[in-house]
């Protein structure tokens, strides 16, 4: 439409200029032209409204359920694992030869076994292991809700400092505390496995406990 405006002004022009040559065109059909085509484009100008503004669609990723061996990032610690375990709210994550357990909204989800190769481990040399806690922790005297709180901790501080084993000193008494104890072993990610102490150690009154250390798996 601009083209043919354009071309109706240039024809109006030359009418003007030639308007004593009778065969030139008149000037006033030129410009009726023009008229009826600025009818046209406000017509169609009307009855074409301008297109609404529309904000581009937000992209809303679900993110999925982690699943053993994806890549993940610990937020806390800003290191990046493994996941080897994983229960309704914690997974446990490889990070070198530690294992770390995390609450779920803790752990990032970086990647795939597919999709993103396994940062090699460091060399046992080069890691600085915890202090340790000690060879034994007793817990004598003390009930189950009271000891599996410290025995969880003490546990978790005798693998990061590289102990292959420990004993868990509960006594005999009734056998609950001693119960207890061992229900919550069988279901320790860093525990390889346990037993009773032998008759010079204490016998059942004292549980002796590997530990799940990397060069054993």
């Amino acid at each position: 439409m601009r083209d043919e405006l354009s071309e109706l002004k240039q024809r109006a022009a030359r009418a003007a200029l030639s308007a004593p040559d009778p065969a030139a065109e008149a000037p006033g059909q030129v410009l009726d032209e023009v008229d009826a085509a600025l009818a046209v484009v406000e017509a169609a100008h009307s009855a074409s409204p301008a297109p609404a503004l529309t904000m581009p669609p937000s992209r809303n990723v679900p993110r999925r359920a982690l699943r053993l061996g994806d890549t993940v990032k610990l937020k806390a610690l800003n290191s990046i694992g493994v996941v080897t375990a994983l229960s309704a709210t914690e997974a446990e994550v490889q990070v070198g030869r530690m294992r770390i357990r995390a609450k779920l909204d803790e752990v990032e989800l970086r990647g795939t076994p597919d999709d993103q190769p396994r940062a090699p481990e460091a060399p046992l040399a080069a890691l600085k292991l915890a202090p340790s806690p000690g060879l034994e922790l007793d817990i004598r005297g003390q009930t189950g809700e009271e000891a599996l709180p410290e025995l969880e901790r003490y546990l978790d501080a005798a693998y990061l400092a590289g102990m292959p084993w420990v004993r868990i000193i509960h006594g005999k008494g009734t056998g609950k505390l001693r119960q207890k104890v061992r229900e919550f072993l069988r279901a320790n990610p860093v525990v390889k496995s346990h037993e009773s102490g032998k008759e010079d150690e204490g016998g059942d009154g004292v549980t002796v406990v590997k530990l799940a250390l990397a060069d054993d798996e």
